[in-house]
């Protein structure tokens, strides 16, 4: 067995080729990836994917990147990649799972690439075990069931993307450095600009990459310089390097939109590096001291993962254990220190999982205080750490580094999949944090969202109930249980419970949306349209509010505004195929017969089998007078709907009045076999005939109508004047078609 396991090292090692050698890396890298998210493809959208990605106007629309301003927007670079995903398959999940899958994939790959680097460097020779070390270590970056979060949650690319820039700035330093060293200063300046690039890239994917510059310190040390004279020389570099990105992260967040003043400027720096005033800086610190020791918990036993923790926040150093665990992380920090030069690998893995951490789990406060996804790239210092202590812990048997390395790799590849197999259904997914999180409300109202959504409206309720029980001024919970009860047709019910959520939050515009659709129903649109218009102000480009908006402008006949809320609307989402048809049939009442074909023709290249749409298409053309025109639309309308009786009835009434009355009578006729009873075919039947002289059977077509609709004055008045010419045959007025 020995002598087995030492041909497999000694080929692995020895071969001939370094890009087989990758190659290999690569396939594994990918292999492990893709078995392990096989079952993600049709996870859906949940959590923030709603306004990340469902509700996210921005998106919709490829122009909004297309201007200098977006730097000024956060996180624009992985917004840009969400509506190329749009873009090219809407919101149909299986696109947006492949490309954070891809992103994945390369991340591990720059992990091996960075540990091969480390393990190379850092032990003082080219060690023949690097290869499958650093191998090791990117496995347990892909593999890890923590990643998930970063990965199936779609949301979360944003952590996926910051970390493939993160790394890859990490490793264009090195590499720049070692061309410094190599006399090689066109390569120099050349990854030195890669690494700057890489970094803005980071800073624009999430902006936990403000971390970055103490990384490339960290690198810096453990591998170039450890000297005092070195770093004294390096001052002003690091000085101008920390400002430059300071003034990158003010321009960012916006603070130069406006004339700077000292004092306000430094309230606004204070101000922006909070993302929350419910918490203190001190007790939000105190509070990461608890979360980072679970974060070293779940690292090494990633048991009772949650996707949603809802921990709470420490009142002071002295609440609970904080003491203890600051002790804790004081006594790794300090051991990591004193292995610096013996241990220089668990160094940096050390310091790296603490420096990654740092943006989020330090001074800058942020609503929810523990995230599984925070551990995305801090997972690179662990990897490291675990690697490099079974590589070197257990040199002396071969056998058991690899019995050991592979037995951890899939360890962790089963219980990643496992995993995921939660994330595959929202009823599956909120159920599992309910159950490990009882008295976690958000979760419960999620919980109650992912039921509704299934059809199972009572179970939703009781949900919902048990929310707002264990936290009655929880504004969601009541709104989504208002909008509910609306639904159910419980008006009454629904406007209460919406105006006690905006009681708690008089600025939620879900909550403003459903009480205007709730008063909507109750037909007071007036009322309706004041709220909804404060929807749409607190969140600019919500569609539902405008759509809904819309449609109460019409309902109260104000046809103008309507029009003007659905040209909104398709600002936001122009590739709607039904917004186009509902414009059009306003400007059709509005009698801008141009402009509602127009718009008739683009919902029609959106969706060409939509036999409604023809049809309205033929009514504006029929109404401009472009007769030809609306017998093609009517006749692709048919094309797609052989029993659509409007639009064969509509295409005899543009024969007519096209002088084919051989046609119409035979389009009349048409609609009669399908549908006996239609009394507009046979009020037109009777005019057509009426045209042609055929008065008896005129009067028979008209008589079968009346007889359908007796209190048809408009009959009435055509039988009228078919008995007046047929004692009066000099008179030929022709009665008009119904």
């Amino acid at each position: 067995m020995k002598s087995y396991i030492h041909l497999i090292n000694q080929g692995f090692n020895n071969c001939t080729s370094r890009w087989w050698r990758y190659g290999l890396v690569l396939s594994l890298i990918c292999l492990t990836a893709a078995v392990i998210y096989s079952n993600t493809f049709d996870a859906p959208f949940v959590f923030d994917d709603q306004h990340t990605i469902q509700q996210n106007a921005k998106i919709r629309d490829m122009r909004n990147f297309y201007t200098p301003d977006v730097l000024r927007s956060p996180r624009p670079l992985v917004d840009f990649t969400f509506a190329l995903n749009y873009h090219f398959g809407k919101l149909r999940v299986f696109g947006y799972h492949l490309v954070n899958l891809f992103i994945h994939i390369a991340n591990g790959v720059l992990v091996f690439f960075l540990s091969r680097i480390m393990f190379r460097k850092l032990s003082g020779a080219d060690n023949p075990n690097s290869y499958l070390a650093a191998l090791f270590a990117a496995l347990i970056f892909i593999a890890h069931p923590l990643q998930t979060q970063a990965v199936t949650y779609v949301a979360q690319r944003y952590t996926a993307m910051a970390a493939f820039f993160y790394l890859g700035s990490v490793l264009s330093y090195i590499i720049a450095r070692d061309a410094r060293f190599a006399g090689k200063q066109v390569a120099c300046c050349g990854f030195f600009m890669v690494t700057l690039t890489c970094g803005l890239m980071a800073f624009l994917s999430k902006q936990n990459s403000a971390s970055l510059p103490m990384a490339i310190l960290l690198v810096e040390y453990a591998i170039y310089d450890q000297t005092w004279q070195g770093w004294k020389n390096k001052i002003g570099f690091i000085l101008t390097g920390v400002l430059l990105c300071g003034l990158f992260y003010a321009y960012n967040i916006g603070l130069f939109r406006h004339d700077i003043q000292f004092g306000t400027f430094l309230e606004d720096v204070s101000e922006a590096a909070r993302e929350t005033k419910q918490v203190s800086r001190w007790h939000y610190l105190c509070s990461q001291f608890n979360v980072i020791s679970i974060y070293i918990r779940l690292l090494f036993i990633p048991m009772q993962q949650n996707l949603d923790y809802q921990y709470d926040f420490k009142n002071g150093f002295f609440d609970g254990a904080t003491a203890y665990l600051f002790v804790f992380l004081v006594g790794i920090f300090v051991a990591a220190w004193r292995n610096r030069n013996k241990r220089p690998v668990l160094f940096v893995g050390i310091l790296w999982f603490f420096i990654t951490l740092s943006v989020e789990s330090s001074i800058f406060p942020i609503k929810d205080a523990l995230f599984e996804h925070r551990l995305y790239l801090p997972m690179f210092g662990f990897s490291l750490i675990v690697s490099y202590s079974i590589f070197l812990g257990l040199s002396a048997h071969r056998f058991w580094v690899y019995g050991v390395s592979v037995t951890i790799v899939m360890s962790l590849a089963v219980a990643t999949y496992q995993r995921n197999e939660i994330w595959k259904n929202a009823v599956f997914l909120w159920s599992d944090v309910v159950r490990k999180a009882p008295s976690n409300y958000r979760g419960i109202t999620n919980l109650a969202y992912a039921l509704e959504q299934d059809g199972k409206t009572e179970t939703a309720i009781s949900y919902y109930d048990r929310a707002i029980q264990l936290k009655p001024d929880y504004y969601f919970a009541l709104s989504n249980k208002g909008a509910l009860l609306g639904r159910m047709g419980k008006a009454d019910d629904a406007i209460k419970l919406l105006q006690k959520a905006l009681f708690y939050k008089s600025d939620y515009p879900l909550a403003l949306n459903n009480l205007g659709v709730a008063l909507a129903s109750q037909k007071k649109e007036k009322e309706a349209i004041k709220y909804f218009l404060q929807a749409v102000q607190y969140r600019p480009g919500y569609m539902d509010a405008n759509l809904n908006l819309a449609v109460a402008y019409a309902n109260t006949g104000e046809y103008e505004n309507a029009v003007q809320q659905y040209s909104n609307a398709i600002n936001i989402d122009p590739d709607t195929p039904i917004l186009h048809h509902r414009i059009g049939v306003l400007l059709h009442t509005l009698q801008r017969y141009a402009q509602a074909i127009d718009h008739y023709a683009e919902s029609i290249r959106l969706d060409p089998q939509n036999d409604e749409v023809y049809l309205s298409m033929g009514n504006s053309q029929l109404a401009d007078n472009r007769l030809n025109d609306a017998v093609d639309s009517y006749e692709k309308a048919v094309q797609k709907n052989p029993m659509f009786i409007e639009a064969h009835t509509n295409m005899g009434v543009a024969y007519m009045r096209s002088g084919d009355n051989k046609q119409a009578e035979k389009k009349f006729r048409e609609v009669l076999k399908i549908n006996s009873s239609s009394v507009e075919a046979l009020a037109n039947l009777g005019a057509v005939l009426y045209s042609q002289g055929r008065l008896n059977e005129s009067m028979q077509s008209l008589v079968t109508a009346l007889k359908l609709r007796p209190n048809s004055e408009e009959l009435r008045a055509n039988m009228a004047k078919i008995i007046q010419q047929s004692q009066h045959p000099q008179k030929t007025e022709k009665p008009p078609e119904n």
